[in-house]
């Protein structure tokens, strides 16, 4: 086989770096070594004049310690090799105690080796009288190693080798500067020189060790330490070759130098052929493979030691030696298809091999669990081979359940590393149905077999690869229904992270209070083990950071304040060195400079209570939030020295202006909540429903508005995937105290106008609840939840949809079960939160008085527009992207009766068009909501009325009334994806007289009266109610053959439409239309 390099694949350690991180160095280098090539090049060129030449010997026997075989002796006599016979020499050793040598490429050497080191100019002649002098020792020196501190030619060097070689019957290696150069900076050995050759403080490199590296460090020491007990004691065992083994994947996860891990493996390798099995034997050269490819990204040699497992592993008959060549082999395909490395001959030759192998396994029914692996594999690469074919894809899933099935018995079969190749390719695969099912299935059997937290841990890993690959929806419904099987004491850290990165997808969603619910969720179980054993980790630090990012993309600046607050607590105490100080406190200057862009819009009549606040912010290193603040209330005036030391006064204005325009502010809301008001309103858009809460600025009414929305959004969340809709463009719950309860939530309906719900509750703490009080509250919030769901969303299929919410995601444990901020809140930032802004003030703080005429105004506060960042083509549409924008209120237009139109016109006024209806009080709801909405004139011609004529062939006179919103009059149309509702009527006239007539009156006067008509009785003329009527200036008279795809008044045209269209026009617009509808 010919390796060329003409196409360089794409670097493996990077690709692993980014999937599993936690597998390679979390040290950092805070301070680069001052010791480079060209500076130790001199040193070693001028030791001789420094009198060094003891340092350099010295320096000399150990880097040859590490780099070529670690048993040698101190040398002694004289400096610079003068009445010494030998600088150094081997030191004869057992084999038990060389076998476990894993530093210096000649470890193993049995023979005798001599030493010479030198630091003189005419390196030559001084080699000369060296090898001669070790020559006449008359020991059986194998090998002669001649260490020079100068340059030496390579064929000066070459010919000098050979001819002293030659003369004195052993071999002789010249080593000069060059290669102590590339051993120290190749082999990360400056600080051994530094320390050897005198070179003084300050030179070498300084690390930060991270928390894994630490770690590491201590078990690579233990297991070293047991190793040398053991060979000190000759009892070298089968777990001794295992610690040869993990010491060397220890050592390439620190990434210490390539010679020092291949040095270990090797150590491995040999401890595990002698005292080993033959699994311990294969896994050693699997490993040393598989981290040549993605550590040193060796492909040459990966590809020799593909040779080697190979051979094992096709006279194996373990099948997971098998499938470990597998996972090889599947590196070789991506040489083969990232590079020209790889010849097809060969790559073919190699799969047809593993084929061969597994079909054996298949075949021999004798061992069923292997027969069943090997299949499955073999399954597998079928998905490779035909990805593309939608029929060989379904048959090979639909076989791979039938093979889950008849494993699920089998003792050894691995349905985790199924699995996780299954989530693997959820790529190429996620929502086929075959694909889909096989998943469930498989879950379905693990948590049969291996308990609820195997289970748990199969669905944590599939959504974490979900959102990691943009699928948020599937990625929720994963972790939502890992929640239930972590509820387990031994599985505490496990149910943190299912809710961290379900709230991640939450957050990627648009639906923050969901995100909070789950991040308090996972706060409030990360903490508790600080509550009883004072432990910090990081995960606590994580739920802090994202709570108070959260808390600002909500506005609440008091609850971000006492997140920030306890984030500093927590990471203050992990801070060890100045560094990680440091970095804290770049993390906290960052916040403030969100916090900043908020608080600059603070509206007017609110900054005076905000004259103290600024000395809070700055004593939690949030000074440019302080700055912001201080701006807007006095001006360039108030501005402390360390700000105005930092930015001239003529670029103060630009720069706070400039805040306005930073894409941080695409997450923010347009003002800040400060809580200081008697009522505060919480909102959440959903489907494009914003829902509205009006509460009391108090406990426990907040708790339950937040509850609410956590529980809706969370219940919601993947309808976005079900085509499911809102009815209605807002909703309102209004929270209010009633003391007659008794720690129970009552609920009543609004249907009147606007769609709202009224909540009670009663006083009482809700951090402090029982068990049976939260169950009781969280029933009375499912109720409330589902009832405002039924109220305010349609599902494109009922029945099939809440079956798939109920059943397949159990929604009702992630909506209702984690989402509470009831006690979980409570947990970690105690009874009292500081919600309000009134709370951080301190009264003997510094007061930045605000003085209106100097308060620095920001140009473009109001007519900000959110949408300057480009979002990616294939990202999923979150649910804050959605907005309804509907005029139709459908639980009033489905109660009020809907019947007809009445046309009125007159010579001397413009003409009335009613619309008749049997309901009076909601027609009379409808209008009045118009009104309130739009006022006496519909200016801006927000209801759009259609006539759409020629909709029935058989009947020409027949047209269909429309009403629906004009979205081209709707503010920002290009920043959100509208949902519209429309309402039709078909009327079924003999002839168009009437509507002709209203058509004429309203081309004469440009405008017309869009009023309400009670029906009281057949026999009696409708009452126009012209009192709550709308003044329109626009009415759409069109043909049905004219409207298309993404017309406004597409509703309009049914299934049972059969368009009228004249025969001298082609390829009407209706007929695309009408096929789609078809297809649907």
């Amino acid at each position: 086989m010919e390796h060329q390099h003409n196409n360089i694949p794409p670097s493996p350690k990077d690709f692993m770096k980014k999937r599993r991180p936690y597998r390679f160095s979390d040290s950092k280098i805070i301070t680069v070594s001052r010791l480079n090539r060209i500076r130790l090049d001199y040193i070693l060129d001028t030791l001789g004049e420094r009198k060094q030449e003891q340092d350099f010997e010295e320096f000399s026997r150990k880097l040859c310690q590490y780099e070529i075989c670690p048993n040698l002796r101190p040398q002694t006599g004289s400096t610079g090799g003068g009445d010494s016979k030998v600088d150094s020499s081997t030191i004869p050793v057992s084999s038990q105690i060389r076998i476990s040598f894993f530093q210096g490429q000649d470890n193993q050497n049995t023979e005798l080796l001599a030493f010479a080191f030198s630091t003189q100019k005419d390196w030559s002649g001084k080699i000369r009288i060296d090898v001669e002098k070790i020559y006449k020792t008359g020991k059986a020196y194998a090998k002669v190693y001649c260490v020079s501190s100068r340059f030496a030619k390579d064929n000066t060097r070459s010919n000098l080798e050979t001819e002293l070689s030659k003369k004195y019957g052993f071999q002789v290696i010249i080593l000069d500067k060059n290669w102590i150069l590339d051993k120290v900076f190749g082999n990360k050995r400056e600080k051994l020189a530094i320390e050897e050759l005198k070179l003084g403080e300050g030179l070498e490199e300084k690390k930060e060790i991270g928390h894994l590296d630490y770690q590491r460090k201590k078990q690579f020491e233990k297991i070293n330490t047991s190793i040398e007990e053991d060979v000190n004691k000759n009892y070298i065992t089968i777990k001794t070759a295992e610690d040869c083994l993990n010491a060397a994947i220890i050592a390439a996860e620190l990434e210490e130098p390539r010679q020092e891990v291949e040095g270990l493996f090797e150590r491995a390798i040999r401890f595990s052929k002698k005292y080993g099995t033959t699994d311990q034997y294969f896994t050693a050269l699997y490993k040393r493979a598989w981290i040549t490819y993605f550590w040193f990204e060796d492909f040459e040699r990966f590809l020799k030691l593909y040779d080697e497992v190979e051979v094992l592993a096709l006279n194996s008959s373990n099948i997971f030696s098998v499938e470990r060549l597998n996972n090889l082999l599947n590196l070789i395909s991506t040489l083969a298809s990232t590079s020209d490395m790889i010849t097809r001959e060969f790559l073919e030759e190699k799969i047809y091999n593993l084929r061969r192998k597994l079909n054996e396994f298949k075949d021999n029914e004798a061992n069923l669990s292997a027969s069943v692996h090997a299949e499955t594999m073999l399954c597998f690469e079928n998905l490779l081979i035909y990805q593309n074919d939608p029929v060989e894809v379904a048959s090979t899933f639909l076989k791979l359940k039938n093979l889950i099935n008849k494993a699920k018995n089998l003792i050894g079969f691995p349905f985790e590393s199924t699995f996780q190749v299954l989530n693997e390719i959820g790529n190429k695969f996620c929502g086929e149905n075959t694909y889909e099912e096989l998943l469930e299935y498989l879950v379905e059997v693990v948590t049969t077999r291996e308990g609820e937290i195997s289970a748990g841990d199969l669905l944590l890993n599939r959504g974490m690869q979900l959102l990691k690959t943009g699928r948020i929806y599937k990625s929720i419904a994963c972790l939502g229904r890992a929640l239930r099987l972590f509820c387990k004491k031994e599985s505490n850290d496990r149910l943190v992270n299912a809710l961290y990165f379900l709230s991640k997808a939450y957050e990627d969603a648009g639906l923050l209070w969901s995100a909070r619910g789950s991040l308090l969720w996972a706060t409030s179980v990360a903490t508790s083990d600080f509550w009883i054993y004072s432990n910090i980790n990081t995960m606590q630090l994580a739920c802090c950071i994202r709570l108070k990012f959260i808390e600002l993309q909500l506005g609440r600046i008091g609850y971000a304040l006492e997140w920030h607050q306890l984030h500093l607590s927590f990471a203050l105490q992990l801070a060890n060195t100045d560094n990680e100080r440091a970095k804290l406190l770049d993390e906290s200057l960052y916040f403030g400079s969100v916090m900043g862009l908020l608080l600059v819009k603070t509206p007017d009549k609110e900054l005076k209570i905000l004259e103290k606040l600024p000395d809070t912010l700055m004593t939690m290193d949030l000074d440019f939030s302080a700055y912001g603040l201080i701006y807007r209330l006095g001006g360039m005036d108030l501005l402390p020295m360390p700000f105005l030391d930092k930015i001239k006064p003529e670029e103060i204005e630009d720069f706070f202006n400039s805040w306005l325009k930073q894409p941080a502010q695409e997450s923010l809301p347009d003002t800040p909540a400060y809580y200081i008001d008697d009522t505060i309103e919480l909102k959440s858009r959903i489907l494009g429903c914003e829902y509205i809460v009006s509460s009391p600025n108090s406990s426990p009414e907040i708790e339950i508005g937040e509850y609410v929305f956590s529980a809706l959004e969370s219940f919601l969340s993947t309808t976005i995937e079900m085509s499911a809709v809102s009815r209605d463009s807002s909703a309102i719950i209004t929270i209010l105290r009633d003391d007659t309860l008794k720690e129970e939530i009552n609920y009543e309906t609004m249907i009147a106008g606007k769609f709202g719900i009224i909540v009670k509750c009663s006083a009482f703490n809700p951090h402090s609840l029982s068990k049976v009080q939260q169950e009781k509250i969280s029933s009375s919030i499912s109720d409330l939840v589902l009832d405002l769901i039924a109220n305010t969303i349609l599902f494109k299929d009922p029945a099939i949809d809440l079956l798939k919410l109920f059943k397949d995601e159990e929604v009702s444990s992630r909506a209702f079960n984690f989402s509470t901020p009831m006690v979980t809140l409570g947990n970690v930032l105690g009874y009292n939160p500081k919600r309000s802004i009134l709370d951080w003030i301190n009264p003997e703080a510094t007061s930045y008085t605000y003085i209106p005429e100097k308060s620095g105004k920001l140009t473009g506060t109001k007519n900000f527009i959110k949408g300057d960042n480009v979002k990616a083509q294939d990202a999923p549409l979150r649910h804050s992207e959605i907005k309804n924008v509907s005029v139709i209120r459908q639980h009033l237009w489905d109660k009020a009766g809907w019947t007809g139109v009445l046309y009125i016109t007159s010579v001397a006024h413009p003409p009335v068009l009613a619309f008749l209806f049997k309901n009076e009080e909601n027609a009379k709801a409808i209008f009045k909501d118009w009104k309130e909405t739009l006022g006496n004139k519909d200016i801006k011609e927000t209801i759009r009325i259609s006539i759409i004529r020629g909709v029935s062939e058989d009947n020409p006179t027949w047209y269909r009334v429309v009403i629906t919103t004009n979205l081209h009059q709707t503010e920002n149309s290009f920043s959100c994806n509208f949902v519209v509702v429309s309402r039709i009527h078909t009327l079924t006239p003999d002839n168009t007289t009437n509507l002709d007539r209203f058509s004429e009156s309203f081309k004469k006067f440009g405008i017309y009266l869009l009023a309400p008509a009670i029906i009281d009785d057949n026999k009696q003329p409708p009452r126009v109610l012209f009192e709550i009527g709308i003044e329109k200036q626009t009415f759409n008279d069109r043909q049905a053959w004219e409207i298309g795809l993404n017309d406004l008044d597409c509703a309009g045209i049914t299934n049972e439409t059969t368009p009228i269209i004249p025969k001298d026009i082609k390829n009407a617009p209706v007929l695309e239309l009408l096929k789609r509808m078809d297809n649907l």
